[in-house]
């Protein structure tokens, strides 16, 4: 959404820059678990994790006059953090299981796993429309912009929309109307 939406790609182009991340995580995904069979498997959980947080911190950074360059290297950081961390996480899960039980456990693993990352998307949006919202509201007051109650609405309610196009300001005024696409 952020490439589309934000720097403007294409679906295409945006599926291309991704192949950064995916291709980290492929060509690491089995060094990462050569790696938990050779070593310590904190290590190679903790180097992978460290990689997702330089990612994160990365990704911090990214605005709407982001480079691509700089993009593509936060998504590479994530898929090396990724390659290296999640085999050795699934090593690890599978060391502690009895052969007779591998098939129920793994089973249970990707199910917490797909309900962790259907939580980590809820509970991010709505941090982010809830951070968003008195963000917006403290912008129009310090801007001295004045909207009636129906704009101001409008505007909050777009905090927590993916696409903001110009028919959804439709009761801005013209001149008002690129100012409250820029606010959202």
């Amino acid at each position: 959404l952020y490439l589309q939406n934000t720097l403007k790609l294409s679906a295409a182009e945006a599926g291309y820059t991704f192949l950064a991340m995916t291709l980290a995580l492929g060509v690491l995904s089995p060094i990462g678990g050569k790696l938990a069979d050779k070593m310590d498997i904190r290590i190679p959980i903790n180097v992978g994790f460290g990689f997702g947080i330089l990612s994160c911190i990365l990704m911090m950074f990214w605005q709407s006059h982001t480079s691509l360059a700089f993009v593509i290297i936060g998504l590479l950081m994530a898929g090396i953090g990724l390659g290296v961390s999640f085999p050795s996480i699934n090593t690890a899960m599978f060391r502690t299981l009895p052969s007779a039980e591998i098939n129920s456990g793994s089973a249970l693993f990707t199910m917490a796993m797909m309900i962790g990352n259907t939580l980590s998307v809820i509970i991010n949006t709505s941090l982010l429309v809830f951070v968003a919202r008195p963000f917006l509201l403290k912008s129009i007051r310090d801007q001295g912009l004045i909207f009636t109650p129906e704009q101001t609405q409008q505007l909050l309610d777009l905090t927590g929309k993916i696409d903001h196009g110009v028919s959804q300001f439709n009761l801005f005024s013209a001149d008002l109307k690129m100012t409250a696409m820029i606010l959202v």
